[in-house]
């Protein structure tokens, strides 16, 4: 058994990947639980619900596949797909992904979704697997993708589903929204449907105030930062300009006093070591202009 698989013998719990998980047969178990949910709900109303639930969630997905799984979305997309088929989702082949045309084609052999319920609508057959496909390529390529089962071939024992993504105008939640005011529901149904809305819109709402939040702690952090490099700013502009007035004070001081003869045409002596005195600041008031320029940089 992978190791992705465990058991704990003494609190009888099967865990897939650290999560809980319970085993069924296709059949009869998930056939008895779905098959009169779809005869209820209709195939297009069931396929679209489904596909927008499993749709959920696949940013993560997508992301553990290009970060864990692989370096590339072909490698990873085909990792992944060796992992669930150890779950019986059946075994999903990669047969190109194209980020230039945005489109991409998988084949799954024995998708467990076919054992359950087959329609001869290809575009409402495998709705979960279908849905997780068009939220995997819809983060992977930047904009709205569908996954639809354009063929299904009986090869073998096994029938084989032919996956397109492509992309589309619509979202999953449009398409069901479009669906309800095509077709109308009972009010029960209404009701459940808007309630469903208004919790996706409430999700979205604290998901917007999350990243409100985070910007505006962004924006303060930025603000604070700026306020001090402005006050350091300042701080260094009165140090340098007190450090600049000094050696200017003594190169004016000193040049006069030799320019005017202060101490007579014979004080050789003193005026050598005044214009000392008048080079060492000037070799100081270079080596400030240079740090200044070297802070500019």
């Amino acid at each position: 058994m992978p190791n992705w698989y465990t058991w704990n013998p003494e609190q009888h719990l099967l865990g897939f990947f650290g999560i809980k998980a319970v085993l069924f047969w296709q059949y009869p178990s998930l056939s008895t639980i779905l098959r009169p949910v779809i005869e209820e709900l209709g195939e297009s109303y069931y396929y679209l619900l489904v596909a927008f639930e499993a749709s959920k969630g696949t940013e993560e997905d997508y992301h553990t596949m290009v970060t864990q799984l692989g370096s590339a979305l072909e490698d990873g997309l085909q990792k992944w797909g060796d992992v669930v088929a150890t779950a019986g989702w059946g075994q999903l082949h990669v047969q190109s992904i194209d980020f230039e045309t945005k489109t991409g084609r998988v084949i799954v052999e024995d998708p467990w979704e076919l054992t359950i319920y087959r329609t001869d609508d290809l575009a409402n057959n495998l709705p979960f697997l279908c849905g997780k496909l068009s939220g995997i390529f819809t983060h992977a390529y930047g904009r709205t993708m569908r996954a639809k089962v354009i063929d299904i071939l009986d090869v073998g024992n096994w029938p084989q589903a032919v996956i397109d993504l492509a992309p589309s105008d619509a979202t999953l939640l449009s398409e069901l929204e479009e669906l309800m005011r095509r077709d109308g529901f009972t009010r029960q149904e209404r009701l459940q449907f808007a309630n469903r809305q208004l919790r996706e819109r409430t999700q979205e709402l604290a998901r917007a105030n999350s990243l409100l939040t985070i910007a505006r702690n962004d924006a303060d952090t930025l603000r604070k930062v700026a306020e001090e490099a402005n006050a350091a700013k300042s701080r260094l502009i009165a140090s340098m300009s007190h450090e600049l007035r000094t050696p200017l004070n003594a190169i004016l001081g000193f040049s006069e006093i030799i320019r005017d003869q202060i101490f007579g045409a014979g004080a050789n002596d003193r005026y050598r070591d005044y214009a000392e005195d008048i080079y060492n600041s000037g070799t100081h008031l270079l080596e400030l202009i240079g740090d200044l320029l070297d802070l500019a940089k």
